[in-house]
């Protein structure tokens, strides 16, 4: 089980530092945790550092980075890319994730991605590029994820998809549909709960009661796939807290 450094909270994580929570990650029984660039200040980020503490632990890494693959006018993201791709491979990552931005089957070219992912040579280095469904009605659609991993296969694009089974709320999407259409594709799988409050949608725990439908959700994809925690793990003992939604997940 990977976890997210945003489930610690983003107040928590900016002050004490992304390094703090790797021990917690690793003493809670994680197999990796999800390293996320918003939360780095200002550049150069520690990447080197963290990968040094990385070493000490036997935990997959994830690097998350919330930048669009497409641009609004459907072109390649030239300007971020590169950069958070050797952002990764500086930090040993074995996931890359961004979201999918505006992808446009007639304006995007999925050549120039192939050949850019070539570049950095990430099939060799051991890494996997990722693309999130997000919140946003572009890039968090099933329509759009659908076409854009099947020209991927078509083109034998090398990307997988992150999975994300609470996001879907905010697309009024309907998830068990995405993941039958999707599920080909995904590499890597985030769990979460969304609950309306006070008409707004939240990010809350797993709830624990057997017959919640996260469970049939997470059935339907391979359980090697890894999956990670990404709701709020709070607390007096955040590695114990930690540790029983592990368990809660790893039960499915």
């Amino acid at each position: 089980m990977i976890v997210t450094t945003s489930a610690f909270g983003a107040d928590k994580v900016k002050s004490l530092g992304q390094h703090y929570f790797i021990p917690v990650v690793a003493q809670a029984g994680g197999s990796g945790i999800e390293i996320r660039r918003e939360f780095f200040a200002n550049p150069p980020y520690p990447l080197q550092e963290l990968r040094e503490m990385l070493r000490q632990y036997p935990l997959i890494t994830v690097y998350s980075a919330p930048v669009p693959l497409w641009n609004s006018d459907g072109q390649l993201n030239v300007l971020d890319l590169p950069v958070i791709l050797e952002e990764g491979v500086t930090l040993g990552a074995q996931y890359i994730k961004v979201s999918l931005g505006h992808y446009n089957p007639q304006q995007s070219d999925i050549l120039q991605l192939k050949h850019l992912l070539e570049e950095f040579d990430l099939g060799h280095r051991g890494i996997q590029f990722t693309v999130e469904n997000d919140q946003t009605p572009w890039g968090g659609t099933i329509e759009n994820l659908h076409r854009f991993f099947t020209s991927c296969r078509s083109h034998h694009v090398p990307v997988g998809m992150t999975f994300d089974i609470g996001n879907w709320h905010w697309t009024r999407s309907d998830r068990f549909e995405a993941a039958e259409k999707l599920k080909d594709s995904v590499v890597y799988v985030h769990c979460k709960h969304v609950e309306s409050l006070r008409g707004e949608l939240h990010t809350v725990p797993l709830p624990s009661d057997p017959g919640e439908d996260w469970r049939a959700l997470l059935f339907m994809f391979d359980k090697d796939i890894p999956r990670a925690i990404e709701f709020p793990i709070e607390g007096d003992n955040l590695t114990e807290t930690a540790a029983g939604y592990i368990k809660l997940i790893a039960q499915v």
